[in-house]
């Protein structure tokens, strides 16, 4: 199997690129601060660049994640369990000392060859996509955290290190972050009903998806 690393900046701007043709209006760096209903229509307060404002809609779907706020302001249960899995994924450069070998593999002083792909041990999993016609590479760790993180709060490289020297032994050297996400599990399923009103939530099993750090929900209304 050949795996094609698609960028989640290019995968949105695509989407984006698609909904314009569609007649779809994105808002960015609007934050949705409260929702309100009553039989006819569901009115949701925004904040904007230039200040607040009022959107009504027949329906408000909640695009928002496992933590979602428009959910909780419709008055939909969501009860359930995280599961301990903490998830890290991030693009960053590597120094000169750590070299990409023709296969993907990374050759790190001191430690040895880290394998492309996915290797597990006793301690997580990491995943490694790195190509030397790049000098972006992509990193991904798993393990099992009981740790409750604020999703707002951005991850850093340190993090990161830190996540990879749990995994595999070893504090590998970055450089610059390109993009660095973290998301958790939650399972769980509306309880009470599946919609309130004119709210709809779009998932029932839910990850938090990878955050972008803004805590903006992401709403579409109709």
């Amino acid at each position: 199997m050949h795996a094609l690393p698609l960028p989640q900046q290019l995968l949105e701007r695509l989407l984006d690129e698609r909904a314009g043709e569609l007649g779809v209006d994105i808002r960015r760096g609007h934050q949705v601060v409260g929702v309100s209903q009553d039989d006819a229509a569901v009115t949701v307060d925004v904040r904007g660049p230039d200040g607040p404002y009022r959107v009504s809609a027949r329906y408000l779907v909640g695009c928002d994640g496992a933590r979602s706020r428009v959910r909780d302001w419709a008055g939909i249960g969501f009860p359930g369990t995280t599961y301990p899995e903490v998830n890290r994924l991030a693009q960053v450069t590597l120094p000169e000392t750590v070299t990409i070998l023709g296969n993907g593999d990374l050759d790190v002083p001191g430690f040895g060859t880290i394998r492309a792909g996915f290797t597990r041990t006793d301690h997580g999993l990491l995943g490694v996509a790195a190509s030397p016609a790049s000098a972006v590479v992509s990193l991904y760790t798993v393990e099992d955290e009981s740790t409750e993180y604020d999703d707002d709060t951005p991850m850093t490289v340190t993090e990161l290190q830190d996540s990879l020297r749990r995994v595999i032994g070893v504090r590998l050297p970055l450089g610059e972050a390109v993009r660095l996400s973290r998301f958790t599990f939650r399972l769980g399923r509306p309880s009470d009903t599946v919609t309130g009103g004119s709210c709809w939530p779009v998932m029932r099993r839910i990850c938090s998806p990878p955050r972008v750090w803004r805590s903006t929900p992401a709403c579409s209304t109709r």
